[in-house]
């Protein structure tokens, strides 16, 4: 019985983080009336989450990063009047009107990307950190993000929250500034419904 019990677990360590990877491979269609009775119970979902995505998730991430890792620090896309290209970074041309450097979905492994290229405007766009909304640290994982961002040769830092960033949702604007700023005087701004003035540009 142990031995069945040990052969068991290990099997389900190995299936059940490939479920959401193999459900992906369906028709979107089919793969939503899979989950829809998933969802539909709050017991079934957190199990699901526990024993499938979760793990998929980090597995999926750990595996991008090994593989993504000299693309993101050594490379770029590159957005101009001719149009987009891939270029190394050290082939970029030193600015010579107003650049913006954006970057997003890095949840919280910002840090991987190094040191970014030079500009007068770095943008997150969005999804900085980790959709988690029973995590209490939201104030914590922004200074970790404000002191990354800081770290960037651009003049100008702005945040954009996306639709992981729910630490955001919970904490009010002062808060967000103390966070990601502190005492610091260049500054991170945040925004949110607003325009931000850089230079002639809105």
């Amino acid at each position: 019985l142990s031995r069945m019990t040990s052969i068991a677990v290990g099997a389900g360590l190995v299936v059940l983080p490939s479920i959401p990877g193999l459900l992906r491979l369906l028709p979107k269609p089919v793969e939503q009336r899979f989950l829809a009775p998933i969802r539909s119970s709050p017991l079934a979902h957190a199990a699901y989450l526990r024993l499938c995505w979760f793990p998929y998730s980090a597995l999926r991430t750990s595996l991008l990063q090994a593989w993504c890792s000299s693309f993101i620090r050594e490379q770029c896309i590159w957005v101009e009047a001719h149009g987009v290209r891939v270029v190394d970074r050290r082939e970029l041309p030193a600015p010579t009107k107003t650049r913006f450097v954006v970057v997003s979905d890095t949840h919280e492994n910002h840090s991987a990307l190094g040191q970014l290229p030079e500009g007068d405007v770095l943008i997150h766009a969005g999804d900085s950190l980790r959709r988690d909304s029973k995590r209490l640290d939201g104030p914590e994982r922004l200074r970790n993000l404000g002191e990354w961002l800081r770290s960037q040769p651009q003049k100008t830092k702005l945040l954009i929250g996306g639709n992981h960033d729910a630490s955001l949702e919970k904490l009010s604007r002062r808060e967000i500034d103390d966070a990601l700023n502190g005492n610091a005087l260049d500054r991170v701004t945040y925004c949110e419904n607003e325009g931000v003035d850089v230079g002639s540009l809105r």
